[in-house]
């Protein structure tokens, strides 16, 4: 009985750091690569550096964005996300913005809002906390690929990620179900036609709109959405 306390304790010590480690400084990047045309797009990904995501496109090609959770605690593991996107919307009628083909989820579990991945939605995205906790490190921190978006971009344009219109935040869990807020500067963006758009682990990022009507009236649905 005495042996088997100590192991409960010891168990309960080592258990410690996993279940209060958090990840204050974890980012929340985008990262583009040409579209996969046969199958899932998330066996294209090769865990890498987050300084070294690409965050500009051109015009008139087929992307996958994919979004990752990156430098997070390496002491820690990675279990979900909760984000919302922006970006101006577009059909292939209009051939305006972006085109967004859906979204893949390249994690166990979601929980989106009914217009996702339209613009101005949000998602809550898992992994099971038990059988697949995310505890990769390429080498600047923990790190979880968590799906990837098929867009084609008409004209200038950004693809942002933004707080939950819901919670009205962006946060980033472990598998002891520790969460941590983590600010929009630390959420990054995709810009098509020219500009660099913006990489949250090389500098805080704020995205600027091409167009601020159409950012405006982004803005707009975030208000009220359940």
């Amino acid at each position: 009985m005495y042996r088997l306390a100590i192991l409960f304790v010891l168990a309960g010590i080592l258990a410690t750091p996993m279940a209060y480690a958090q990840h204050p400084n974890a980012k929340v990047a985008l990262h583009i690569q040409t579209h996969v045309t046969k199958g899932s797009p998330c066996p294209a990904y090769t865990p890498a550096v987050c300084s070294t995501f690409v965050t500009e496109g051109d015009i008139s090609t087929n992307y996958d964005i994919y979004m990752i959770i990156a430098q997070g605690d390496e002491f820690s593991d990675l279990a979900g996300v909760t984000v919302g996107i922006a970006y101006e919307g577009s059909t292939v009628a209009t051939g305006t913005g972006i085109w967004n083909g859906g979204f893949t989820l390249c994690a166990d579990l979601e929980f989106p809002q009914t217009a996702w991945p339209e613009t101005g939605s949000g998602n809550v995205i898992t992994f099971d906390a038990i059988s697949n906790c995310q505890n990769g490190n390429p080498g600047d921190g923990t790190q979880a690929l968590i799906g990837a978006f098929y867009v084609y971009a008409y004209e200038a344009s950004q693809f942002a990620l933004i707080n939950h219109p819901a919670s009205d935040k962006i946060a980033v869990a472990n598998c002891s179900a520790s969460e941590n807020d983590i600010p929009a500067t630390s959420a990054g963006f995709v810009d098509f036609g020219g500009n660099l758009g913006c990489n949250p682990c090389l500098a805080s990022c704020v995205p600027t709109p091409v167009e601020e009507t159409t950012w405006g009236s982004v803005k707009t649905l975030f208000k009220g959405e359940e």
